[in-house]
């Protein structure tokens, strides 16, 4: 019998952080997982954002193939920018290619797929749909479906902003939604692939780095927010170990990321 795949995307999680043990406790069981597992650092693309880098992984085309370059784009002949969609991605997906082999997958949170396009599957698009309000899953029934069984996604927080206490209950709202509606997918839907991207990751590592990382320059020590992190790594790691031990249970674990994370020592603008 085929295994079925399954792939954690974590947005923005440093190699270092989880090979070191630098978590603060919060990636106990991935820990675990890698310790006993084929384990890869290998380099993200160029610019090393969100926006192309998952792409690039699931289409194996460089930024330029794709004609990405990041979240915004400039019209042509103009200095006006627009956000990059998945109308934007031109060049099909693995999902596209063994769909068409008759292999189903399903999605959740994968940057760029607002608006969903039709795939061999399920999806439920990123962070960037506008809200529960416009069309965001594919099939277009699964969209009511869901916000009967678990409740619409939250695809985003607030995460630049000075209210840490607000951003960090969001947070911890956001990544326990996102659980559990990846978890009724995977329970009750057909797929042999599935790929998760929890963007949540990326957003606590926005609004607490400096909280979180000794290194950081501006390093502040604090009795809540320095715990925001490694509050956030134990949701995902907790939901996946209870995940590991039902529906996916026999399922092939892939645990990814597509850039790092780090404080800034000083920059230019050109």
């Amino acid at each position: 019998m085929t295994r079925r795949l399954f792939v954690l995307g974590l947005d923005s999680l440093p190699p270092y952080v989880l090979y070191e043990g630098h978590d603060g406790g919060g990636l106990r069981f991935i820990r675990g997982l890698v310790e006993e597992s084929a384990r890869y650092v290998l380099r993200t693309c160029h610019p090393p954002i969100t926006v192309p880098a998952w792409m690039v992984m699931f289409t194996g085309r460089s930024p330029g193939e794709l004609g990405l370059y990041g979240f915004r784009h400039r019209r042509p002949g103009s200095f006006e920018s627009y956000v990059v969609t998945s109308q934007d991605v031109r060049e099909p997906a693995i999902w596209d290619d063994l769909g068409r082999k008759g292999l189903r997958f399903g999605l959740f949170g994968v940057p760029p797929t607002y608006p969903p396009k039709p795939i061999n599957g399920f999806m439920v698009t990123d962070f960037n749909t506008p809200g529960p309000q416009r069309p965001y899953t594919w099939p277009p029934w699964l969209r009511e479906e869901l916000a009967s069984a678990v409740g619409d996604p939250i695809f985003d927080v607030v995460f630049r902003t000075e209210d840490r206490d607000r951003a960090r209950r969001d947070l911890l709202e956001m990544v326990e939604n996102h659980g559990r509606v990846v978890r009724y997918l995977a329970e009750r839907k057909a797929w042999d692939a599935f790929i998760y991207v929890e963007i949540g990751i990326d957003r606590a590592h926005h609004a607490f780095w400096k909280y979180f990382d000794e290194r950081h320059p501006r390093h502040t020590y604090h009795e809540v927010y320095s715990r925001a992190i490694p509050e956030v790594y134990r949701k995902v790691d907790s939901w996946l170990e209870e995940m590991m031990r039902g529906p996916l249970k026999g399922s092939i674990v892939v645990i990814a990321s597509d850039h790092g994370t780090k404080s800034m020592h000083g920059a230019g603008i050109l």
